[in-house]
């Protein structure tokens, strides 16, 4: 391996001299398109640097689109760098934007596109993503499409649910998240599993009177943590009782009248599973104002984790959700689709984490 001279006496920092001598091999042709570069530590043994050093040069190659990395593979010269008069193909990640700033939704689109994000920028081929709710003049390689209950209007058809036959006449690669519809790709949480392991953590600590609030079911995730739900109370021998499952929004407000009504009841629930962090928010606030003590009257299981976010008086159980594990694997899905690389019909479900904290175990 041929290699230039670290120059120590120069005042630059080493890894931009590493990352120069790195460019000049690639510009020089020594290292052709989709070439396998040396690894980090041939090429800590060449510059006769620190790992950390060669590390941060390769890194600063990967974000300029000269390299990029395959995870067990190492790292390859990009095309991108010689054709830089062609613009980049690009994804775009649908969802909804809000009358209102709402910071908890908010922060799970974030997390959603900082997933995609973090795969599109370890590969080549001159990826980006853009976030929006509708199609421009630019036609996007392909299409990132999330559903939710969240929308205030109607602007958009695909979202408000997602809408099977649309996406199936799109001439578009596109890869749904939270939703799986017969022969379009897509990510989705097992949320039936993860309603199951909240009754059945509920169940351990003596409960048997289980309130549940039931929203949109037009909304694939909701319709399938309810049937968890159901599934949980008869594998645990508890019988369904209707004056259990309470109508509610997906919003505080509506949880917080949802779990009044529960409360009130001759003989209320020991606990409630708000199939949502807004809405567990709401019972929360119902139980203080009613004097219901929270867990030593009342055990409350949101589902979703935004504690970073929201810091409620009790800290609260709950499933959380592998968002940006699912950004990450929806890029990766919608690439490999692109190139034509994976069937058109795959889907992967993830795993749910119930989080346990004192809102159930005092």
């Amino acid at each position: 391996m041929k290699v230039s001279t670290i120059n120590h006496k120069d005042p630059s920092p080493l890894y931009l001299q590493v990352k120069d001598f790195i460019l000049g091999e690639i510009k020089s042709g020594r290292y052709g398109i989709d070439c396998l570069i040396p690894s980090e530590n041939e090429l800590v043994r060449a510059y006769g640097v620190s790992q950390g050093t060669v590390r941060r040069a390769l890194l600063e190659l990967v974000k300029d689109g000269y390299l990029y990395r395959r995870q067990g593979k190492g790292t390859f010269v990009s095309s991108r760098w010689i054709e830089s008069n062609v613009e980049p193909s690009f994804v775009k990640f649908f969802f909804p934007m809000f009358e209102e700033q709402d910071q908890i939704f908010d922060r799970h689109h974030k997390e959603l596109a900082r997933g995609i994000q973090s795969y599109l920028s370890s590969i080549s081929g001159g990826y980006e993503m853009l976030i929006d709710i509708v199609l421009d003049e630019r036609k996007p390689g392909g299409l990132v499409i999330q559903e939710t209950p969240f929308i205030k209007g109607a602007f958009f058809d695909l979202l408000n649910p997602v809408n099977p036959e649309i996406l199936r006449k799109l001439t578009t690669p596109c890869v749904t998240i939270h939703r799986h519809i017969p022969g379009i790709p897509g990510i989705r949480i097992d949320n039936s599993k993860g309603a199951e392991s909240v009754i059945k953590h509920l169940v351990e600590y003596g409960h048997r009177r289980i309130g549940f609030l039931k929203n949109r079911q037009d909304y694939a995730d909701t319709q399938e943590r309810f049937t968890g739900y159901l599934a949980a109370l008869a594998d645990n021998g508890l019988p369904y009782e209707e004056e259990l499952v309470m109508p509610s929004s997906w919003y505080g407000e509506g949880a917080y009248l949802a779990a009044e009504k529960l409360l009130s009841l001759p003989k209320p629930p020991s606990a409630i599973f708000a199939p949502g962090w807004q809405m567990a928010l709401g019972v929360l606030k119902a139980a203080k104002d009613k004097g219901v003590d929270v867990p030593g009257d009342l055990a409350v299981v949101a589902f979703d984790d935004l504690t970073e976010l929201y810091k409620p008086r009790v800290p609260l159980t709950t499933i959380k959700q592998p968002v940006f594990e699912m950004g990450e694997k929806a890029a990766k899905m919608l690439i490999d689709l692109v190139d034509g690389e994976r069937a058109g019909s795959e889907h992967i479900t993830l795993q749910p984490q119930l989080i346990i904290r004192r809102s159930t175990t005092g």
